[in-house]
């Protein structure tokens, strides 16, 4: 999953496309995930093509909900063998993520 992250939905880099942060497994893991491979498919991403990330309208690149989301059930599956449950670590994240921005 992404490498370096200044908060569960902000990017500390400028990264422009998902490989950039993600390794091939991890790739083909968010493209498995069925609400992640219909964002990227409605985008207009292809597989086996690099994903742009998306961008708030500074320019930054942010995670989607659903990438968030994508991204903590990966993560819970391979690391924890699901004893944690993937909705509160998206829900910690979201709530992480609007205190940041509300500065």
């Amino acid at each position: 999953m992404p490498k370096e992250l200044s908060s569960p939905a902000r990017m500390s880099v400028s990264f422009k496309y998902w490989d950039e942060c993600a390794d091939p497994e991890d790739m083909e893991a968010m493209w498995n995930h069925p609400e992640v491979r219909t964002e990227w498919t409605d985008a207009g991403e292809t597989e086996g093509q690099r994903v742009h990330l998306s961008r708030d309208p500074d320019g930054q690149p942010y995670l989607t909900q659903t990438e968030m989301r994508a991204v903590a059930e990966i993560v819970t599956r391979r690391q924890f063998d699901k004893k944690l449950d993937p909705e509160k670590i998206n829900w910690y994240g979201s709530i992480i993520s609007y205190e940041d921005s509300s500065y």
